[in-house]
């Protein structure tokens, strides 16, 4: 008796360790005896059939060995099938098997055990999800099916904006999953942030009393200042007002803006205070002249800006940095940034069996950060937020890191006039 050993090189395939649906997946896999007959591998070409005759399959014992994630999901590694074979040694066949488990994991998807992501702790003492997910530019039912899946697939970091125009979509299904109990509202990390237009002292208030309606929320865990700069405010749908071709601005101190959002603190309507778009003299200030510490900053950081100075002024402030666009490609219709094509990105990712993405996210967090990816793909949800099972090595994250080139893709160029225009520091 030999066995032929099969490997899912598919790492973020998994299914939850519920003994009936594993029932239910052995059985499925004793029908591989079947298929062998008449299918080929893709991996090699080669007709499986060809390898043994048909009257020597008579046996298939399948022997699981399995790896238990942190999230309590069990991730099915490998399978032992048994042939009544005479000769011949243990061979893979990933692709064929890969497939088979993917499946199966569709007819459980709706089943899966959550993979929730490790959290920090904040300098102000609250603990915050390492992992997000960033609603930018998710509108109307793309917005609703993308936060329930989210949810359901063990996101418990949400990142939003006034800019947006999606908190409301985003308090409905909140408002949908705190009356179902399936979380409560103190297992959620809400993020969203204080618009340009409101940054004068009497705004401040006003503005995040509208966003935590929309929510559906008594309480938001991290308000941001979106930007260091102010806007004209004309009323609350003029997001970008503009006179004769000119973004319209005003002076008001970034600093009494933040003071003002200190108060929402005092007030039990916000826990976390932070910044989004700071350069590192600007979070000086902050720190100068405040009362309550930011627990982040939110920038624009990928392996291509991966902001190695703002991450060592944080890191000796005991501020963590929250990284937007981890991805480097804001938008599908944008090309891939040339870091995509290297081969010693390919190399690690093939080391690991994850995708590229996957490798640049596990970057992001081993090097500290707080990656919010955007997507409203549920195979890309869950494949985004599976990257908890590995980590890089100190080489690994070296060849990351010589993928800095300074790349920038948000200036917010309309505003570069503006005496806090952040990017000067570049």
């Amino acid at each position: 008796m030999h066995s032929i050993l099969l490997k899912n090189c598919n790492h973020r395939l998994c299914l939850p360790h519920k003994p009936q649906q594993i029932v239910e997946f052995q059985q499925n896999i004793k029908q591989f005896s079947c298929l062998l007959k008449s299918t080929n591998s893709s991996n090699n070409s080669i007709p499986l059939s060809s390898l043994f005759k048909k009257e020597q399959v008579t046996q298939t014992n399948c022997t699981f060995d399995v790896h238990l994630l942190d999230n309590g999901c069990r991730q099915f590694r490998d399978y032992s099938i048994n042939f009544n074979k005479s000769s011949g040694d243990n061979f893979e066949v990933p692709r064929f098997f890969s497939d088979l488990i993917k499946r199966n994991c569709r007819k459980f998807s709706n089943k899966m055990a959550p993979i929730l992501a490790p959290t920090v702790k904040l300098n102000n003492g609250y603990e915050m999800p390492i992992f997000g997910l960033g609603t930018y530019e998710l509108k109307k039912q793309k917005c609703e099916n993308a936060i329930r899946e989210a949810l359901k697939i063990g996101y418990r970091h949400i990142d939003t904006a006034y800019l947006y125009r999606n908190e409301m979509l985003i308090g409905k299904i909140l408002k949908e999953t705190f009356e179902e109990n399936t979380i409560k509202r103190e297992e959620l990390f809400l993020v969203t942030k204080l618009w340009c237009t409101y940054h004068e002292s009497k705004m401040v208030k006003y503005a995040c009393k509208k966003q935590m309606e929309a929510l559906n929320v008594q309480y938001i865990d991290l308000y941001l200042m979106h930007s260091p700069i102010g806007y004209k405010y004309e009323d609350d749908e003029a997001l970008m007002p503009h006179k004769e071709d000119k973004l319209q601005t005003n002076d008001i101190d970034y600093v009494d803006t933040y003071k003002a959002m200190e108060e929402l603190v005092a007030l039990g309507w916000v826990r976390s205070l932070g910044l989004s778009n700071f350069n590192t003299q600007q979070m000086q200030r902050i720190l100068d002249n405040c009362q309550i510490k930011p627990v982040t900053n939110q920038v624009e950081l990928h392996p291509a800006l991966n902001q190695h100075n703002m991450r060592t002024f944080c890191k000796q402030h005991d501020i963590y940095v929250t990284a937007y666009s981890p991805l480097a490609r804001p938008k599908p219709s944008k090309p891939l940034p040339l870091f995509y094509e290297s081969e010693d990105l390919k190399k690690i990712a093939e080391k690991y069996g994850k995708t590229k993405a996957q490798i640049v996210l596990r970057y992001l967090i081993d090097i500290g950060t707080v990656p919010i990816p955007k997507s409203s793909r549920p195979e890309r949800l869950l494949e985004n937020i599976n990257i908890f099972d590995f980590h890089l090595s100190s080489a690994e994250i070296a060849i990351m890191n010589s993928f800095d080139t300074g790349l920038r893709l948000w200036r917010n160029e309309m505003a570069k006039f503006h005496q806090y225009w952040p990017f000067n520091e570049d």
